[in-house]
């Protein structure tokens, strides 16, 4: 194995499949670091309880939550050249517009494709969001009428999957129609602020 051309790789910069590869672990970081907030939610909240002992041991779980959370972007979305490296450790590195184009393109795709993996793992989480806002003007009657008699202010047990929900759909929406945008607006100001 010629270690000068993977140092030249290195230097030069990186190859197609290195990209798409590149491409795929932040894909992987970006989905797993999200099902993982996703999931766990309720479980850091409701770990926090008003004993004592409760209260060490949901800080303890909020501690492995954050640094699980930072190494999984740290190394999968961050800084995974290591990791491409160790996948595909030689390969013929491209121009650097093709380098551009190449990333723009992969990472789109990624993107788009990964919205629509989380479009159909939280389906239902949709199917509630559109319930939840077409019930939005009878939440806020029932919110106003409490307000003006004196009653409690909100009543909805489900409350906490509302606003979980929301975020989902938002998170998913974000990923097909506005995580392509960003990227190609990012890819295009980074490149034109090193010239």
């Amino acid at each position: 194995m010629d270690t000068g051309n993977i140092n030249e790789s290195r230097s030069g910069g990186l190859g197609q499949n290195q990209i798409i590869a590149k491409t795929l672990l932040i894909v992987c970081g970006i989905y797993i670091s999200l099902t993982i907030v996703m999931k766990n939610m309720s479980l850091v909240q409701t770990s926090f309880q008003r004993d004592f002992g409760g209260f060490f041991t949901g800080m303890f779980s909020a501690i492995v939550f954050i640094g699980t959370l930072f190494a999984i972007l740290y190394f999968f979305v961050l800084n995974n050249d290591w990791l491409v490296g160790k996948i595909l450790p030689s390969e013929e590195p491209i121009e650097p517009e093709k380098q551009q184009l190449w990333l723009g393109a992969s990472l789109r795709v990624g993107l788009v494709f990964l919205g629509l993996v989380l479009l159909a793992k939280e389906t239902q989480s949709v199917i509630f969001t559109a319930g939840f806002i077409l019930k939005l003007p009878m939440l806020g009657r029932e919110l106003i009428s409490n307000i003006v008699r004196g009653d409690k202010w909100f009543e909805d047990r489900l409350l906490a999957r509302h606003i979980y929900n929301l975020i989902a759909t938002g998170v998913i929406v974000y990923l097909i129609a506005g995580g392509p945008g960003f990227v190609k607006w990012e890819l295009r100001h980074k490149f034109t602020r090193k010239i």
